[in-house]
């Protein structure tokens, strides 16, 4: 009988152009369910299965398809990681916040931009650095590299600091 559920519940998905996994014979191959026997529910064990074999599938949406295909078929608000933001990756195409809007995305991260963008500044500066002053011992001003004090004050909300301070110290 719940086997008889699972194949109409999946050829339903399938029907509908879904990609679905069949976990049963994975729960099978466990020498022990991985389920409660009491309610059918997944144990640890039955969660720590589905989410191997579902990792590769939503690790990333590869494509504006998957995208907009994901935003249009779920019932809450989107979230999508767009990693780097401004440097195309196998698992993230460049699109344009609008345009992921339009597509129904709610949300949007960019976790990977600062420090990256960081990072890449800290190798541009070393670069030079190593080149021009210990290389060939030859001072060189490149405030192209570099932030001022003046941009790291502001912030860092010196400003707004020293006006608390005159105004609790006056």
């Amino acid at each position: 009988m719940l086997s008889q559920v699972a194949d109409r519940t999946l050829d339903g998905l399938r029907v509908k152009g879904l990609k679905t996994i069949n976990m049963r014979p994975i729960f099978a191959a466990e020498p022990t369910p991985p389920y409660w026997r009491a309610d059918f529910h997944l144990n640890l064990r039955g969660h720590e299965l589905v989410a191997r074999e579902l990792e590769p599938v939503v690790d990333a949406l590869l494509t504006r398809e998957d995208i907009s295909k994901v935003a249009k078929g779920v019932p809450k608000p989107l979230s999508v990681n767009m990693g780097l933001g401004i440097r195309s990756r196998p698992t993230t195409p460049l699109i344009a916040p609008s345009e992921l809007q339009a597509m129904g995305v709610a949300q949007i991260s960019y976790p990977r931009l600062f420090t990256a963008a960081a990072l890449k500044g800290m190798m541009n500066a070393m670069q030079v650095f190593k080149e021009e002053l210990v290389g060939k011992n030859h001072v060189v001003d490149r405030p192209d590299l570099l932030a001022s004090f003046g941009e790291i004050n502001d912030l860092m909300g010196l400003p707004e600091l020293e006006a608390l301070e005159k105004r609790f110290t006056s």
